[in-house]
């Protein structure tokens, strides 16, 4: 749901209005001479705008802050989660790259 009171106090806040609904592009009151009351169109795609950023500035974060993909699937190995054929590949991958260090590859 848009929420009219953030975009105005984000974009809007040199402007006087009021507002009884935060949700309810209606109850907006416009006291400003300065500039004409912003359309629910712009109101609309200003909030949106701002959403699409947020998203974006979480999944960011998300990324960032995750561990790698492949230590996480390293610790779900290690914890026995993946079925029996799963693990049996990955286990043989894992003593080959071990062999390779040593010079000992094996199929």
């Amino acid at each position: 749901m848009i929420n009219y009171e953030k975009i105005l106090n984000i974009k809007f806040n040199d402007d006087e209005y009021t507002i009884s609904n935060a949700f309810n592009y209606d109850t907006i009151v416009w006291l400003s001479e300065r500039n004409e009351k912003p359309t629910k169109e712009l109101l609309d795609f200003k909030y949106n705008c701002l959403q699409d950023a947020e998203l974006k500035y979480c999944y960011k974060q998300r990324i960032e802050n995750y561990p790698a993909i492949s230590d996480q699937l390293d610790a779900l190995f290690h914890a026995g989660v993946f079925p029996a054929e799963m693990a049996e590949q990955i286990q043989v991958i894992k003593i080959n790259i071990q062999n390779l260090r040593y010079n000992k590859w094996h199929i």
